[in-house]
């Protein structure tokens, strides 16, 4: 599960749902949001706002070497999101979040 947006660009990323969905057999990331991808991870940019993203009984395990949950959003970019259901288990928790909007965790 991923939304990635290039660090230094415009745009709008909204009203994306993800539900009912089972991760299996993943060995990285469970979910990812990251607003710095492109090499700069650590510094997100806010040119690329993410409102409105809903998951929805989205469930499953990572390997133990993976990460269950990361996001890594800019200061006040990431808005208005609805996380329910969401319980993503096996892998390791993120240290490393940033910015996490009300409504979603990095710890599931």
């Amino acid at each position: 599960m991923r939304i990635k947006t290039i660090s230094g660009d415009t745009g709008t990323v909204s009203g994306v749902t993800y539900k009912s969905i089972t991760l299996s057999d993943i060995t990285e990331y469970g979910i990812v949001v990251n607003q710095a991808y492109d090499g700069t991870a650590g510094d997100p940019t806010n040119g690329v706002t993410i409102s409105g993203f809903i998951l929805d009984g989205v469930t499953g395990t990572v390997e133990s070497s993976g990460t269950n949950i990361y996001i890594e959003c800019g200061s006040g970019s990431c808005t208005d999101w609805t996380w329910t259901g969401v319980d993503v288990t096996g892998g390791k928790t993120s240290t490393s979040c940033l910015n996490v909007p009300s409504g979603a965790s990095c710890s599931d």
